[in-house]
């Protein structure tokens, strides 16, 4: 079942927060907690659902990469760019072997209702965007915003909206401020829309941007952790992740 945008973010906000206000060290050693891109929300948390004594805190890869530096209590991250889990591996927070490939995904400039969609990503953009805004996740600390950015520089369409675009915390917030109407347009991952039932999609091209890797890691190597980290990479979960619109990164 596909859980509603509000109680999506609810559920983000809630988790966020957990391990700010339960701390004693019983509830740490009892619990697995995965932190995971916010983009991710949807399919971990129906995930997670099923597998017991397990927290899902969802925000931007850079976020959450920046707690766990600065001690936030994780067991698991996932990041939808490797650069957030070699940031981690440079600083001593997690080793390199126990990060490995998790997910792929794709980008796609999503139009808002009653928006019309550009033949293709390049001048067609340009012209739609001289009368309605462009949202995309915050390029210095979300990823796909990251991917945006290099995507638009591709076709030459950065330098003109680098100052007007709407930077968003998150990739998910992107989405709902398109299907609010609040901007006409934005640039998500892939599996965002396929989860929206109210914005029309066209896929920007793979060359024009990295291709698009989420990293997982194993934080801390307990007999729990592990055996969520096992259930995530399992049959069932690639199930989920797939119907979602991911696609299971190759096994290296």
């Amino acid at each position: 079942m596909r859980l509603s945008l509000p109680r999506i973010a609810a559920i983000a906000l809630a988790s966020a927060v957990i391990w700010v206000l339960d701390p004693s060290p019983s509830s740490a050693q009892d619990r697995v907690r995965v932190f995971a891109a916010a983009s991710l929300t949807q399919p971990l948390t129906e995930i997670l659902s099923a597998i017991p004594n397990v927290d899902g805190i969802y925000a931007s890869s850079g976020t959450l990469a920046r707690q766990i530096q600065a001690g936030a209590p994780a067991d698991i991250y996932v990041s939808a760019h490797p650069r957030w889990t070699d940031h981690l591996v440079t600083q001593g927070v997690v080793a390199s072997r126990d990060v490995t490939p998790f997910l792929q995904n794709a980008l796609v400039l999503v139009a808002g209702p009653d928006k019309p969609l550009p033949d293709a990503f390049g001048s067609d953009l340009a012209a739609l965007l001289t009368e309605h805004r462009l949202a995309i996740g915050d390029p210095d600390h979300v990823p796909a915003g990251q991917y945006a950015r290099q995507a638009l520089t591709a076709v030459g369409l950065w330098s003109s909206l680098e100052g007007s675009a709407v930077r968003s915390t998150s990739v998910r917030a992107v989405l709902a401020y398109v299907e609010r109407g609040a901007v006409g347009y934005g640039i998500v991952y892939e599996s965002d829309a396929v989860a929206s039932q109210s914005v029309a999609k066209l896929r920007i091209p793979d060359a024009l941007h990295d291709p698009i890797l989420y990293t997982i890691a194993l934080l801390r190597d307990t007999p729990a952790a592990r055996a969520v980290l096992d259930a995530l990479k399992g049959a069932d979960s690639q199930a989920t992740l797939s119907r979602y619109g991911f696609t299971i990164a190759p096994v290296e």
